[in-house]
């Protein structure tokens, strides 16, 4: 369970299941909007909190270790594609059964791409899951860098060569039953078809016995699109990618925050009526 330090001065008004993404998400923004946001969240004892990331269980430890993040309750990694505990990371394996029903294997799949110059494998051993990046983005990539942190980082000048490989990736896995998904400019991801954030957050709702009315989803960038597919409360962060924001339109049930990571967060939980005015000044 989430850490639940005592408070007295803020709290939220109704039950909550925070279904956020990490990098530039809930891992986001200023260490004061992270601190009053993990805050507010340990107000109610019903409060669940759900990491869905596209990292690797690895590299979520890294982040949870860098930024002091608090264990959530349920840790949905790999775009969806894997699912444990977010206390000692083991499977939930009524949660995981079925995500590989559509999956080929990672072997097929790098057999197919073989000798695609210009994309690289990145170093993401999931066993339903296989990763690139384009060349020269190696490094950056490998840091599951959030869309605005890319940017700063000098990504620009690859940002969006993936997208050209898209057509040529499409032809090579036709058949094989897998979703292709790309994302930020220098991500691609091939997963079983079906799978992604948005589906197994869907199934997550439903084995805790929550509601999709009092969820909130939060992302910056294109593989959280599914998370907005699922028609209910979500954020799109201050400076998400704009391919995000394109694909989004204008979903009413979609809040589009000005401030980035955990304080766009919070401005949305003001916005939806989660807490009052005054808890989000």
């Amino acid at each position: 369970m989430i850490d639940r330090p005592t408070v007295h001065d803020i709290g939220l008004y109704s039950p909550l299941v925070l279904a956020t993404d990490l990098d530039g998400t809930f891992a986001g923004g200023a260490e004061s909007d992270r601190i009053e946001l993990q805050t507010l969240l340990a107000t109610r004892s019903d409060t669940i909190l759900i990491y869905v990331t596209g990292r690797s269980l690895p590299a979520v430890r890294d982040l949870v270790e860098e930024k002091a993040l608090p264990s959530p309750d349920l840790l949905i990694a790999d775009v969806g594609t894997t699912v444990v505990s977010g206390v000692d990371f083991t499977p939930v394996t009524e949660l995981e059964a079925g995500l590989e029903l559509n999956w080929p294997g990672g072997d097929l799949v790098r057999e197919r791409l073989s000798g695609l110059g210009g994309l690289v494998e990145q170093d993401v051993r999931s066993p339903r899951r296989v990763s690139y990046t384009v060349e020269g983005a190696q490094a950056l990539a490998a840091e599951s860098l959030s869309p605005q942190e890319l940017a700063l980082r000098g990504g620009g000048g690859v940002g969006g060569a993936i997208d050209e490989f898209v057509p040529e990736v499409e032809s090579r896995l036709e058949g094989l039953g897998v979703d292709i998904l790309s994302s930020a400019g220098i991500y691609l991801d091939i997963l079983p078809r079906g799978v992604n954030k948005g589906t197994t957050v869907g199934r997550a709702l439903e084995w805790l016995g929550r509601e999709g009315g009092e969820t909130l989803v939060a992302g910056d960038s294109l593989n959280d699109l599914a998370l907005f597919d699922l028609g209910i409360r979500g954020v799109a962060v201050g400076n998400s990618e704009t391919a995000l924001l394109e694909r989004l339109g204008e979903r009413d049930w979609i809040y589009r925050a000005e401030r980035v990571g955990a304080g766009g967060i919070l401005e949305a939980l003001a916005h939806f009526g989660w807490l009052s005015h005054a808890t989000a000044e």
